[in-house]
Formats: structure tokens, C-alpha cells, sequence
């Protein structure tokens, strides 16, 4: 899995830089790196999603439980409009694109911090989404996919 780094993360005695995408092989180090906040899933990942039941790891009612639940609603919509995107086949990478993608990772970081909204977070994955694959005009009149 392919993991954004949302802090600094010291590996090999150097510094790799927070918003670095790095590879890591071991599905238990990539979720334990997301679930302590250290990473989540890299937005541009084209690892589709595998049918998995999940349990909550933490006692039930708990903060902990309430947090894990909401981070997998965020992890679940990044990952269905990562394939959305896919199947479309359009998709351009634009200033606005970047722009909502740092967003998206503030958002994040503030939700599992308990300071950030949740449907704030789904809002802007859909204008990410809407942002990259919308068609854009051609300075002839005309439409090109993105």
C-alpha cells in the first residue's frame, strides 16, 4: 500500500518529510501507520479495494471505537471515489486538484484529531473528485476530458 505521510517519519536515521508517499509492503505497518495517524492511504493509490469484514479493534462506545469507525468512513470514501475516478478514465491534475488534495489532508488529520468535521472531509473528497474529471473547454468552443 502506498501511504501519504501526515507527519515527519524518522527511518534509516534520516528525516522522510510529512507528504511523502511511500511504499510499504506489510498491510500491519501500513495500518498501524494510519491507525496512529502517522499516514493514510495515498489519494492517487490504484490499489482497488478487497472485500474485507471488519471489526472494530477497540471495546465498543469507546473514544477509540468512535474514532476508528470515523476513520474508516473517510478511508471508505477516499477509496470509492478513487475508484470512480478509475473506472471514468478522466482524470487532470490541476492547481485547484493539489489545492483540495492538501485540504483533504488537513481535514483528515483534524477529524482523527477530534477538532474536524466529518461530512466537511466527504464535501471535499466530492470536490476533489468533480475538480479532476470534469471536462474543460477547448479555446475553440468546444470540450476535451480532463
Amino acid at each position: 500500500m502506498n501511504v501519504k505521510l501526515l507527519k515527519p517519519v524518522k527511518a534509516n536515521g534520516e528525516v522522510i518529510a510529512a507528504g511523502t508517499v511511500i511504499k510499504i509492503d506489510s498491510p500491519e505497518v501500513s495500518e498501524q501507520m494510519i491507525r496512529e495517524g502517522i499516514g493514510r492511504p495515498d489519494i492517487r493509490d490504484t490499489t482497488p479495494a478487497e472485500d474485507v469484514v471488519w471489526r472494530n479493534p477497540h471495546p465498543e462506545g469507546t473514544p477509540e471505537a468512535c474514532l476508528e469507525s470515523i476513520r474508516l468512513v473517510m478511508e471508505a470514501s477516499l477509496q470509492k471515489t478513487m475508484v470512480d475516478i478509475q473506472a471514468s478514465g478522466r482524470w487532470k491534475v490541476t492547481p485547484e486538484v493539489l489545492e483540495l488534495e492538501g485540504a483533504i489532508d488537513a481535514t483528515y488529520i483534524k477529524v482523527i484529531a477530534g477538532q474536524g468535521n466529518l461530512q466537511n472531509f466527504i464535501s471535499l473528497v466530492a470536490q476533489w473528485k468533480k475538480s479532476g474529471s470534469r471536462q474543460f473547454e477547448c479555446p475553440e468552443g468546444g470540450t476535451a476530458d480532463a
